[in-house]
């Protein structure tokens, strides 16, 4: 019974990849992700293949948001329905106030929901188990910013991925060394350019002749049609020379 349990109720190892998957895919903060509710999917009007994943933020006391598509198996909305066929069973069993909570799990001292304290403490055998480099919960939302703003380059879609109110706050996290070096590249990239187009410019109008006066450019002889169908005369025929004219 020991060896079927963990396959009937998540433990909290189990629960682990599950919050990591969402915390990079929300890009969220390690405690709101850990403390969803079990409704945080909703429906997008008129778009029938993607959900809003929801969350409550207390440090700026807002409700966060991001939108997935439901039919990727990785993505957050598959994860959590996921989740909730797993640990529905548990709610019962859980202390009344996280009975809403998403990652309910079966401990040795009853059913609780996960914390991130809890999974500090599990970091570091995950690490190990998978081959991965020891890391810490908040650096994975400015990794992921950072990443995101270096493959797409805007600054409002990864303001937007992050939820910010301002502009600045964004910076803040984006502003690595990396992504320093790299505007570095980009700024001289285009000073390059600039300074190529202007050469091409220069050469282009030294070589051009002197521009002719208005009465010896020539006029295409006969009728013309523009565009709407109107037939146009020569606009100066039958008019005199300019010195007869003057006179």
């Amino acid at each position: 019974m020991s060896q079927v349990e963990p396959g009937l109720y998540p433990r909290a190892e189990s629960l682990l990849p599950y919050y990591l998957a969402i915390l990079i895919h929300a890009a969220g903060n390690p405690d709101p992700i850990a403390e969803l509710e079990r409704d945080c999917l909703q429906p997008l009007p008129l778009l029938d293949d993607r959900q809003t994943l929801v969350w409550f933020k207390p440090r700026a006391n807002a409700v966060q948001r991001r939108a997935f598509g439901i039919t990727d198996c990785f993505e957050p909305p598959a994860l959590v329905q996921e989740i909730l066929q797993w640990n529905e069973r548990l709610r019962p069993l859980a202390p009344n106030a996280q009975r809403n909570r998403l990652f309910l799990y079966k401990g040795n001292r009853g059913v609780s929901a996960l914390s991130s304290s809890t999974i500090k403490h599990m970091l570091k055998a995950f690490c190990k188990r998978h081959g991965l480099p020891r890391f810490a919960l908040a650096s994975i939302r400015p990794g992921v910013l950072c990443s995101f703003y270096r493959a797409s380059g805007d600054l409002r879609r990864t303001s937007a991925v992050a939820n910010h109110a301002q502009l600045a706050t964004t910076v803040r996290y984006v502003e690595t060394p990396e992504v320093q070096a790299q505007h570095r590249i980009t700024h001289r990239r285009i000073a390059e350019r600039l300074h190529w187009s202007h050469r091409a410019v220069s050469s282009t109008v030294a070589a051009e002749p002197a521009v002719l006066h208005e009465s010896s450019a020539a006029f295409p002889h006969g009728e013309l049609v523009s565009m709407f169908g109107f037939g146009c005369t020569d606009p100066l025929a039958g008019t005199a020379p300019a010195h007869i004219a003057a006179s």
